[in-house]
């Protein structure tokens, strides 16, 4: 079996990942921007036979304000969500409703994402354009005015990485935040940091209490005696799965301890989310498209979520480096792999294609890797596994998939 390379994180002394659980609200503005390209490009391509030119990756959500006392709580300040970007009206004179289409998609993520879904006030606006300095690029005649359709290259240029497989630390971590987001206590919105010292793993996580539950605390004393119930049992959770490691976990580890008395000052939510406690979200701003943040990875600031699934660089380039990370990481261990596209390229010929692997793998991999790129562009499977799978749409797996993985991840 082949060994980790040296820059592959998970071998590196000291790893640091951080996850923001589906309730944050820069997870949520994510997720409302890619789904709101999903939905809009199924809807092109079923009723038109071909994904119009759109970028969604302009999305703000705005907090909304809470009234809590005596455990009741409702908003006398809506949630804002405002959905920018551009978007195709139209098409050989058939209007596409847009607006529908991404107000669903708000509510839609909204539902997956938060438990108290169903106590919001929102506001919803729709202020997508679809004005360009090309005339016809988001208001297309015809089938001529979609140059893709017949040689595919790049519109921007951009820099990605793709790292293979997901490290023990990142495991741990989307491990972590999944198992404390389903306690019927827990609101959605956890924050999750792991570092990783050696074998050292060291877990701080912030839980909101959730008011709409028959579950919910009832005041300070019991929302703390919950954490640290949940401090032990994810402590034991983690290193059964992962007997070598040393394992310490903290949960709200700013509250002071001589606090008591009602929730009302505390991390207390109606949806979830910290959205009812001033905090604000924006697309780009949480977890890359693999739901983290992973510094060690050395990835750019690339935005995948809302981007145009048919040919925008921020989403195919991503989508080709990670299907080919995959492929490598399956034969010759872990991997890196950074590309680079300059507008204009094609997408089987980067400026740049940088591969690190285990230096005994290195000549065979490289020979896989020049492979697998021109057949990966050439059967074009993206659109068909980003819409029809949403790959990249932000969800939350369950904390028993992330156990048994942990479990079983062959490298250390």
């Amino acid at each position: 079996m082949s060994t980790p390379t040296a820059s592959w994180p998970g071998d590196l002394p000291v790893e640091r990942v951080e996850r923001k659980g589906l309730g944050s609200p820069d997870t949520l503005a994510d997720g409302i921007a890619e789904l709101a390209s999903i939905c809009y490009a199924q809807h092109c391509r079923d009723r038109l036979g071909v994904v119009l030119h759109h970028n969604l990756d302009k999305v703000a959500i705005h907090a909304g304000h809470l009234l809590v006392s005596g455990g009741a709580a409702r908003y006398d300040t809506p949630i804002r969500v405002i959905i920018g970007g551009r978007a195709s009206s139209a098409f050989a004179g058939e209007t596409i409703p847009v607006h529908d289409l991404l107000v669903d998609a708000v509510y839609e993520q909204l539902a997956l994402a938060l438990p108290g879904y169903d106590h919001l006030l929102l506001d919803i606006q729709v202020e997508t354009g679809n004005t360009s300095r090309f005339a016809h690029w988001y208001r297309p005649r015809g089938l001529h005015d979609l140059p893709e359709l017949t040689e595919l290259r790049c519109t921007d240029s951009a820099h990605l990485v793709a790292c293979a497989p997901r490290t023990r630390t990142e495991i741990a971590t989307l491990l972590a935040e999944a198992w404390l987001a389903e306690q019927p206590w827990a609101g959605s919105d956890v924050k999750v940091h792991t570092l990783r010292r050696g074998r050292q793993l060291e877990i701080t996580a912030r839980v909101p209490a959730l008011l709409v539950r028959d579950e919910s605390p009832s005041g300070l004393t019991e929302f703390r005696e919950l954490l640290r119930h949940a401090e032990t049992t994810l402590t034991e959770l983690i290193h059964a799965a992962a007997p070598d490691l040393a394992v310490t976990v903290g949960c709200n580890t700013a509250q002071h301890p001589a606090e008591t008395g009602a929730l009302d000052g505390d991390y207390v939510t109606l949806s979830g989310s910290a959205l009812d406690l001033g905090e604000s979200g924006a697309t780009g701003r949480g977890n890359d498209r693999h739901g983290l943040i992973s510094p060690a990875h050395q990835a750019g600031n690339e935005t995948t979520y809302g981007k145009d699934p048919t040919g925008h660089v921020g989403k195919v380039a991503a989508w080709l480096l990670d299907e080919l990370a995959a492929h490598i990481a399956a034969t010759h261990g872990p991997c890196r792999i950074s590309g680079s596209w300059h507008i204009g390229s094609r997408f089987d010929d980067p400026a740049l294609l940088h591969l690190e692997v285990d230096p005994d793998e290195q000549p065979a991999a490289e020979e896989l890797l020049g492979e697998l790129l021109p057949a990966l562009v050439a059967d074009h499977r993206w659109l068909e596994d980003l819409l029809d799978t949403e790959r990249y749409r932000p969800r939350r797996a369950p904390s028993a998939a992330w156990e048994a993985e942990l479990r079983h991840h062959p490298y250390f």
